[in-house]
């Protein structure tokens, strides 16, 4: 049987003569391997992606997060469900997958945003008893958290799921009490007054807000409460913001931002931390020569927003001519991302002027790095420099009118 490498250099080879399904029967057999390399589902989806079939490419997507999440992978798995997400908005139920891998990460602020931005999003499609199943686990994740329950509360009340969202108010102003916040539990019990609650608020704790009592409730759910949620991935819920962040040590802050992010297409997100080698080891699974396999794998990563690890791929490139330049300036487009801009432009000066380089596109870069750095006049000087080569080059005049306003 082919090696990992030799299947990638065959379906390579196809994918540049322009056999999509000749390189689709090569990346399938990537699959016949003992425990599959995550990447074979992954490199699938990037194929359909170009050819264009973008449901199959979710299809495959989809694979990949199972595939790494199943790896321990988790890091992996949240960039591709991004990638996924920057597709297709509509593909809601990806938004509960990454709720249950920031969990995973211990990560209990960042599953509880996107748990809520899921609800939101089937709840907008009548999808009621989807909204309570998710209050079920955002409660389970932070059960004491008065500002998360309200949030719960105010969408299931928005579905006319009144009986859960008075669990969820009560458990608010219960802890809202605990916390000294008597204002807040007065507004909060108002509201449940107004909602026709009686009694005492249930405790925030888990033993006074279980699962029996909800299960209890959820029978009385009223079905088609036509309410417009809007735009799930655009709903107006706010994220939940974490006030102890400011207690947490500087190795607690470090992991928590390492994978902490949202599903902006121009979020960075350094999950270089989390993301660990293929179960075998990219080192085994490529040869050092298979230049074009890393050059695609290190697209791969900046795509994902997996930079150190994209950083490393496009690294393997430098010893190979038709790869080398383009290689550098993706890296250099990541430095600067990465706030190394310095490191940058040093590459830039040696690629500029260099024949087979993109004179263009380097000066392009050289003007997005001095404008990162806050030096208009530098950035005005390299865009319109790439504007003498290429008046069209990307969004050059709008930067161009952007910096000399």
């Amino acid at each position: 049987m082919a090696s990992v490498s030799e299947v990638l250099k065959q379906a390579r080879a196809l994918e540049k003569k322009g056999d999509w399904e000749g390189a689709a029967v090569e990346y399938r057999k990537l699959q016949g391997f003992d425990s599959p390399p995550p990447i074979a589902f992954n490199l699938l989806g990037d194929l359909y992606h170009k050819k264009g079939d973008h449901g199959e490419a979710l299809a495959w997507y989809e694979k990949a997060i199972e595939r790494y999440a199943q790896e321990g992978l988790y890091g992996n798995a949240i960039g591709i469900c991004r990638k996924a997400l920057r597709q297709d908005r509509e593909r809601v139920e990806i938004l509960e997958r990454l709720g249950g891998l920031f969990y995973s990460q211990g990560l209990a602020r960042e599953a509880v945003n996107h748990y809520l931005l899921f609800a939101s999003s089937v709840a907008r499609r009548g999808e009621n008893d989807r909204v309570i199943e998710t209050a079920g686990k955002i409660r389970k994740i932070l059960p004491e958290d008065p500002q998360v329950r309200e949030k719960m509360a105010q969408l299931l009340h928005e579905i006319s799921a009144d009986e859960e969202a008075l669990v969820e108010y009560g458990a608010a102003a219960a802890a809202c009490k605990e916390n000294g916040r008597e204002e807040d539990a007065r507004r909060i019990e108002k509201i449940i007054a107004d909602m026709g609650g009686a009694g005492t608020p249930a405790p925030a704790t888990p033993g006074g807000c279980d699962d029996s009592a909800v299960t209890e409730v959820i029978d009385a759910v009223r079905e088609g409460a036509g309410v417009d949620m809007g735009n799930g991935i655009e709903a107006t819920i706010e994220a939940v913001v974490d006030s102890s962040v400011e207690d947490a040590s500087p190795d607690e802050v470090e992991r928590r931002d390492a994978v902490i992010g949202t599903i902006d297409d121009s979020d960075f997100i350094p999950v270089g931390e989390i993301v660990k080698e293929f179960q075998d080891g990219m080192e085994r699974i490529l040869d050092d020569d298979d230049y074009q396999s890393h050059y695609d794998l290190g697209m791969s990563y900046k795509e994902m927003g997996l930079y150190e690890e994209a950083l490393k791929e496009f690294g393997f490139c430098g010893g190979s001519p038709a790869h080398r330049t383009a290689s550098l300036e993706m890296k250099v487009a990541i430095l600067i991302e990465l706030g190394r801009s310095e490191e940058g432009l040093s590459i830039l000066e040696g690629l500029i002027g260099e024949k087979e380089g993109n004179e263009a596109g380097c000066h392009y870069l050289k003007g997005v790095a001095y404008e990162k750095q806050g030096r208009a006049d530098k950035a005005l000087d390299a865009y319109q420099a790439a504007a003498r080569i290429d008046p069209t080059f990307r969004n050059v005049q709008e930067r161009i009118a952007r910096v000399d306003g």
